[in-house]
């Protein structure tokens, strides 16, 4: 008989996962900082589809803050048709490098990608369940995650995996860069090891809130997520899962685009998760947007740490690091949670997908 808690299971398996990767880092990012260290790397091009896709935009800004290369999200179909590989004609293809996070790397999109950049003399580098897949054998570097396979459909502990990894790797290649000093990574490794405690608190504070809350996520007809840099990511990721489970409409929304006209259908009771994370001065801004819109929704929820003043019944608090780029992992916690819990008190599994037959039907992936 399955068990329909499995996903939850695998949430809060994350945690110990991440000590593992964090613990073992040399196995995951070795093959990375030999590339850069050998490699002159310029330009990095990240592609994926689903949850890999969200893996990519927070990867893609922290090598552009930490390895001070030019990076890049695209999804697959977009880069393989739309937006060629060094369209300028500016680098050299050892300059060059394509990554492309995955689960089980049977996906056409990124695989085509693969082919298409080692057919121009780039190098491609992928993370993936499977070290001998369709994906992994267009790839020169290969990172097998340590996760498994799961068996609820959403992602989670693979995803998490993906980001902690490629996390890594930026903060490991640029000490060995020089881009780092001692001091400088040994407080990145802090955050590191800090993370997986920060994670486990997050989801007890997703069963809390949820607890208090569930006529709010039980009664919406759609979910809104807004936030800034890095977290971005984090909430195309929690729109997905949010999705997925649900099967009810959810948008990501980068904090000032909100204002934009998506703003706009903002009712008495949507619900629309603001995401405080990261310190600096889009952390006020957020709570200045916040506070506006929380006028205009009873429902609006802001989600930041317990240290965050002024605190309201209905706001989502843990006590996150709120360390740059690792906030990412953090506050996708909540959000996995609050996925399966809804779903099953909606009476949806988050073991059977909507339509499981849209992969195959629509070749949309490959045989292993």
């Amino acid at each position: 008989m399955r068990d329909e808690n499995t996903m939850l299971r695998y949430i809060e398996a994350e945690p110990d996962d991440i000590r593992r990767i964090v613990r073992d880092r040399e196995r995951y990012t070795a093959a990375f900082v030999k590339h850069f260290l050998s490699h002159p790397v310029k330009r990095v091009y990240l592609s994926g589809n689903g949850s890999p896709h969200s893996v990519c935009v927070v990867a893609g800004m922290c090598m552009e803050r930490l390895l001070g290369v030019e990076a890049s999200s695209s999804l697959p179909a977009v880069l393989n048709r739309h937006a060629p590989f060094n369209a300028n004609g500016v680098y050299r293809p050892e300059e060059m490098l394509l990554i492309c996070p995955a689960q089980t790397g049977r996906t056409t999109g990124p695989i085509e990608s693969a082919r298409l950049a080692r057919a121009a003399g780039i190098p491609v580098l992928c993370t993936t369940l499977s070290p001998g897949g369709a994906l992994a054998r267009e790839c020169d570097i290969v990172i097998e995650k340590p996760t498994g396979f799961e068996e609820s459909f959403p992602e989670s502990r693979g995803h998490v995996a993906s980001m902690v990894i490629l996390l890594l790797c930026a903060v490991e290649a640029a000490r060995a860069l020089g881009r780092l000093d001692a001091d400088e990574y040994r407080r990145w490794m802090d955050g590191f090891e800090r993370l997986p405690e920060s994670c486990g608190r997050a989801a007890d504070a997703a069963k809390a809130w949820y607890a208090d809350h569930r006529g709010m996520m039980l009664a919406a007809d759609a979910y809104r997520f807004v936030g800034y840099g890095p977290c971005y990511g984090t909430l195309q990721e929690s729109c997905l899962k949010i999705l997925e489970t649900t099967r009810r409409p959810s948008m990501a929304y980068e904090l000032e685009e909100f204002l934009h006209g998506s703003g706009y259908g903002v009712k008495e009771d949507s619900v629309v998760f603001f995401v405080c994370a990261e310190d600096g001065p889009e952390r006020e801004r957020a709570r200045e947007i916040y506070r506006w819109f929380a006028k205009k929704s009873k429902n609006c929820v802001l989600v930041c740490s317990r240290r965050t003043p002024g605190r309201q019944p209905n706001w989502l608090v843990s006590d996150f690091l709120d360390l740059p780029f690792l906030s990412a992992v953090e506050y996708l916690v909540p959000f996995q949670v609050l996925s399966h819990l809804t779903a099953r008190e909606l009476g949806l599994s988050t073991l059977t997908q909507a339509y499981p037959e849209i992969f195959t039907e629509l070749h949309a992936i490959v045989e292993a």
